[in-house]
């Protein structure tokens, strides 16, 4: 799993609705990036935020629990990120992060609108380290939403974390248990995942899958629909892709049979020679 290399301005709002914000204490509401409180629960991580930011310090693995600060039950989904926001992962070295985002109504999907990077910094700063969102009623990145990222997983199948070390990819395996049926990791148009470094992965895993925007991968793709499984991450993009447990994909689109739906662009640099594999996975 890992790897050694690894807006649109806000919509317009009156000047009363404004005041009337800063009067109440609204203001709180863009006061970070990510709209929720963290927890860090396995491994080491220090989260700090400011205005319209969110950073979050990694040292080697982390397992972060989020509670978003929406907390109404029913309706549509949560805008964990807004638009025009940025949230940033770093460290020194190679690092590995689980974002758990969890909302008191589990059946609710969590969106991106705003801006993801992580990066290793060292002499130079570049994009690294690998980052895994996961949230109970799925995840959607909206049109405005942009990751620039060492390697990616969206999911709404919770994966397996060592509660002591923080490790979730132990032997580069990461393991996905039961998500909720007719959940799904939803790309939409506009959405932009860049992976640029030699060797990087984008990995979408749930019971269903749309792939409507723009994904720019230096490796691999892997589009997963199943309820529970595993994916083994090898360094050499020859993955190992099992589905323990079927979807029927209705989440994908009306009725049956549309576990991936693929309208977007997948790309990347073709591989540069032996070992260096260079592939779109797309398994249901």
């Amino acid at each position: 799993m890992r790897t050694d290399r690894s807006r649109k301005a806000l919509h317009l709002c009156s000047s009363l609705a404004i005041a009337t914000g800063l009067l109440a204490g609204a203001s709180s509401a863009r006061a970070q990036s990510f709209q929720g409180t963290a927890t860090v629960v396995a491994g080491s991580a220090t989260v700090n935020t400011a205005p319209s930011t969110t950073t979050v310090n990694v040292s080697g693995n982390a397992v972060i629990n989020w509670a978003p600060t929406d907390t109404a039950t029913g309706g549509g989904p949560i805008d964990f990120q807004p638009v025009g926001t940025t949230a940033t992962f770093t460290s020194f070295t190679d690092f590995a992060v689980l974002n758990r985002i969890l909302p008191t109504d589990p059946s609710r999907a969590v969106q991106f609108n705003g801006t993801v990077i992580s990066q290793i910094q060292q002499t130079t700063t570049f994009p690294g380290g690998t980052v895994f969102f996961y949230s109970p009623g799925g995840v959607i990145l909206g049109p405005t939403a942009v990751f620039n990222v060492g390697n990616l997983g969206l999911t709404s199948a919770s994966p397996v974390f060592n509660a002591s070390t923080g490790e979730f990819d132990t032997g580069n395996v990461v393991t996905f248990s039961a998500a909720n049926p007719g959940t799904l990791v939803d790309i939409q148009p506009g959405a932009q995942i860049n992976a640029l470094q030699e060797g990087s992965y984008v990995a979408a895993f749930a019971p269903a899958i749309r792939q409507n925007g723009t994904v720019t991968v230096n490796g691999q793709a892997a589009y997963v629909a199943g309820e529970a499984g595993t994916i083994t991450f090898s360094p050499d993009g020859l993955f190992d892709i099992q589905v323990s447990v079927g979807t029927d994909g209705v989440g994908g689109g009306p009725g049956p049979g549309n576990a991936i739906r693929h309208g977007g662009t997948t790309t990347g640099p073709a591989s540069s020679g032996a070992g260096d594999n260079h592939r779109i996975y797309m398994v249901a």
